[in-house]
C-alpha cells in the first residue's frame, strides 16, 4: 500500500459500488456480520484482493475507432430529438420563470411517479491503486465484466466521472470486437442521482 501514497501522504485507491435493481434480484455471496473486533489489514487485504490486471493497449487508439455521424442539424426536425419534458423546462428557462435547476425539475417531475423499483448497493472491493490510471480502470471494467458474467448478465452498465470515463471509453473501443469488453456499456456522471 504504501507504494501508492503521494508526497503528501495521501492514499489512491478505486472504490466500486454495484447497484442492483431491483433489491431482491441478486443475493450478496456473504451477508456481513457486525463486528466488535478489528480484523487485521493481513486478514482484511486476503479477503478483499482485486488482482491487479495490466492494460495492453498493442498501440491501438481507441478513439480512432470511434465515428460520429451526421444528425443533420440543419433539418425542420432538430427539436424532435428533444423529449417534451426537456423543451418545457428549456422554455421555462428562455421565459424566466421561477424553476428550480434541472435535477430539481426532474425530481420534481417525478415524486409522484408509482412505477419504480428500490435498488440495493452493496460496496465492492477497493483497488488500490491510483483511480486515474489505465491499469486500474482496466481491472475495474474486468472486474465487473466478471460480476455480471456470475450472476448471468449478458449487458452491463458501468458509470465513471468524466476523466476515468474518457479513458474507459477509450479502452473499451480499443477493444477487439465481439469480445467480452466490447459488451460493458459505459455511461459518464449519474452519481448525483444516487440517494
Amino acid at each position: 500500500m504504501s507504494k501508492i501514497k503521494n508526497s503528501h501522504n495521501t492514499l489512491h485507491i478505486m472504490g466500486v459500488i454495484q447497484i442492483i435493481t431491483p433489491k431482491s434480484s441478486v443475493l450478496a455471496e456473504e451477508p456481513l456480520s457486525r463486528t466488535k473486533q478489528v480484523i487485521s489489514t493481513k486478514d482484511f487485504a486476503a479477503k478483499a484482493d482485486v488482482p491487479r490486471r495490466v492494460y495492453h493497449n498493442n498501440g491501438v487508439v481507441g478513439y480512432s475507432k470511434i465515428t460520429a455521424q451526421n444528425f443533420a442539424y440543419e433539418s425542420d426536425t432538430t427539436a424532435s430529438f428533444l423529449r417534451k419534458i426537456d423543451m418545457l423546462w428549456l422554455y421555462g428557462k428562455w421565459n424566466n420563470l421561477s424553476l428550480p435547476g434541472w435535477n430539481g425539475y426532474i425530481e420534481r417531475l417525478s415524486s409522484n411517479s408509482m412505477d419504480f423499483s428500490i435498488s440495493r448497493i452493496l460496496f465492492l472491493p477497493f483497488i488500490p491503486q491510483p483511480a486515474s490510471v489505465y491499469n486500474t480502470i482496466h481491472t475495474t471494467l474486468l472486474c465487473a465484466l466478471e460480476n455480471a458474467k456470475r450472476y448471468g448478465h449478458d449487458v452491463f452498465i458501468v458509470t465513471f466521472d468524466q476523466p476515468l470515463y474518457a479513458k474507459a471509453r477509450e479502452i473499451l473501443a480499443a477493444a477487439p470486437e465481439g469480445s467480452d469488453l466490447s459488451k460493458i456499456v459505459i455511461r459518464l456522471g449519474g452519481f448525483h442521482l444516487l440517494s
